[in-house]
């Protein structure tokens, strides 16, 4: 027999409908991504959005959050780089030398 729990019944909160505009090429991703983890397109872009939204109040929590928002420019600016060929990645060698 499963004991009754005390206390109040969790609340939820009724969802709304909001509009926001994206690149159709994020789009697509997304429904390709949705399509794969058998999902709607709003589940998971909700999903994605609670998930950023945890992520975000611990960083601020913790006092990051501008520090991760300033590392979020630099790898966008290293994805762009690599992307188009004008980021050449260099190695460190025995001595600690670093080359391409």
């Amino acid at each position: 027999m499963m004991k009754k729990r005390k206390g109040r019944p969790k609340a939820v909160e009724a969802k709304k409908q909001y509009t926001i505009m994206l690149r159709p090429s994020v789009v697509e991703e997304i429904d390709q991504l949705a399509e794969e983890l058998k999902m709607t397109r709003s589940q998971l872009m909700s999903n994605l959005i609670q998930v950023g939204l945890d992520d975000a109040r611990v960083f601020k929590k913790a006092g990051l959050f501008k520090v991760i928002m300033a590392g979020g420019e630099i790898a966008e600016k290293l994805r762009k780089a690599f992307f188009t060929g004008n980021l050449d990645f260099l190695e460190e060698d025995d001595e600690g030398v670093m080359h391409k």
